[in-house]
């Protein structure tokens, strides 16, 4: 006589498990301030780590505070972002003066 029997081995991505993988943020430093010079004003982003290594971290851009269009919610490529800005957005005050906060989110796997 012969039988067999079966069992399923399930996997799960262990980026999708906060008590698994983390994120470490590696803090970001202001770019020195622009004075429409028409220049790049270039920002370099320091991405976070995941862990563990097979994770990866996907940064978006959630938000310009105060809000501007001119600005926009620029988005990170090659780890840095370019912006570039001459007199006339001064002159016409599309672009005032002041400190602008530009928050991105960061997940690791479906958080």
């Amino acid at each position: 006589m012969t039988t067999s029997d079966s069992f399923d081995l399930a996997f799960e991505n262990p980026c999708d498990d906060d008590t698994v993988s983390t994120l470490t943020l590696a803090g970001q430093t202001d770019p020195t301030a622009n004075r429409y010079d028409g220049q790049d004003f270039v920002f370099n982003y320091v991405a976070p780590t995941a862990t563990p290594g097979l994770c990866t971290a996907i940064t978006t851009c959630q938000s310009t505070s105060p809000s501007n269009s001119v600005i926009g919610c620029p988005e990170i490529v090659n780890g840095k972002f370019t912006l570039n800005y001459d007199t006339s957005v001064y002159e016409d005050e599309t672009l005032i003066p002041g400190t602008y906060t530009i928050t991105y989110q960061v997940v690791v796997g479906n958080s």
